[in-house]
This record gives C-alpha cells, structure tokens and sequence, in this order.
C-alpha cells in the first residue's frame, strides 16, 4: 500500500482532489471544510493523508507518506530531500520582495541593515546571501505578513503571491521575485526505488496532464476523398 498527503486546504486542495478524480482515482470524502484525516479511493493500495501544504515534503522525506503534492517553495524552504516528479501545471506563484508603496526603498540592496519579515525564512536568506547583501535581518512570522511594514515590525516581506490583488490592497509593491514556485508530485526516494504502485500514479496523473493539451476532431468526408485527407 501506498499513502498519497495532499493538501488538506487552501489553494492547492480543489484543484488536487479534481485531478484524482479525472486519474480515475476519486477520493472519498475530504472536502475542504473536512476535519478528515485520512481516506480512500477505488484503488485499495492507495491511501490519502490530508496534510497541511507546509508539512507535506517532510512527510513525505521522512517516508510518512510515500508520494506528496506541495509547492517547490514549502520544499525548498523545508529542505526536504525528495524527488521531483512531476510539473502539475496548477498553482503557480511567486515570492516576491516587497515594500509599502510609500518606501524610499527601490531595490534589495537598499534593505542592508534593515528588517524583513515572511514566513519563507530559510528561502529569504538564500536570496540575500545570493546576492551578497549583508546586514538583513529576517524575522519569522506566521500570518498577517502583509501588515508587518504598517505597524513597524519590518521594512519589507517576502510573501506568496499569484495574481498581485493582496498586494495591492495592502499598499504594498513588489521590488523583486525572490522564488518562483510550480506544484509538483514529489515521492520518497525510497519509496520510489521499491513501490512500483508509485509509477502507476505517476502515470494517471501524466495522461490527465497531457490530455488537456490535446482535443479530440471528428470529420465528416466523403469515402473517395478519405486516401487524400
């Protein structure tokens, strides 16, 4: 048998039960208002864990759970040692670098000797250590990052953003992208190497993927003009 975390809301937990469900795998039960913590499908070597999205590459790097869907933000930031499998083509988003609209500040160098709050710490200092900008202080925070740099806690963030909407109602702009994060299937390294049930997943979920770029033509032609077409 094989465990499958996936998230258990928020952004990613629609678009993840739709895509079982098209593999030919529903899953029963789990909805997002759900206090479910564990479920089935048709398939009974297949079990569902319904995880946060943040906790997912650690269980599935600890072996927890054998196969996970999570952004590559939440595993880069973990540092959880997993396989990439695949790109599922939904729930793109950005870590971006921002500040309130009316900052003096323009670009990263400007925040040296300056505070910054998020909850991607580790990601956030790779970005300054990248670029050799020294002096930044990265303070940890669990929500509500957006109003940080109204109330004094901080002169920038690093936030998660898809379309720019919680941005602006806050008052707040992008000065540089910090991480670009795609949703994808990653598995347990050992897992992989001797769960051959994990490929056949990896398989229904590839033909949904590659299905949607596809469509299906009917024609209709007489019979003598068939050799030409």
């Amino acid at each position: 048998m094989i465990r499958i975390a996936i998230p258990n809301k928020g952004r990613l937990h629609e678009p993840t039960m739709a895509l079982f469900k098209d593999a030919g795998l529903p899953i029963f039960g789990g909805g997002n208002e759900s206090r479910q913590l564990i479920s089935k499908t048709n398939d009974p070597d297949i079990t569902f864990i319904f995880a946060r999205a943040a906790d997912i590459p650690l269980y599935v790097a600890e072996g927890t759970a054998d196969i996970g869907i999570t952004g590559l933000d939440l595993v880069t930031e973990r540092g959880a040692d997993v396989e990439c499998l695949i790109d599922l083509k939904y729930g793109s988003s950005r870590l971006v670098l921002a500040v309130p609209e009316s900052s003096e500040i323009q670009k990263p160098e400007d925040l040296s000797g300056k505070r910054v709050a998020t909850e991607f710490p580790e990601i956030t200092r790779q970005f300054f250590e990248f670029n050799k900008i020294e002096d930044v202080e990265v303070i940890q925070v669990s929500g509500a990052c957006e109003m940080t740099p109204h109330i004094g806690v901080a002169e920038a963030i690093v936030d998660i953003t898809s379309s720019g909407t919680t941005m602006m109602i806050n008052k707040l702009r992008a000065i540089d992208v910090v991480f670009d994060s795609k949703v994808f299937l990653i598995a347990n390294k050992k897992s992989l190497a001797t769960q051959e049930k994990i490929r056949d997943v990896e398989t229904a979920l590839e033909s949904v993927l590659l299905a949607k770029t596809k469509r299906y033509i009917m024609m209709n032609l007489p019979a003598e003009a068939l050799h030409d077409v």
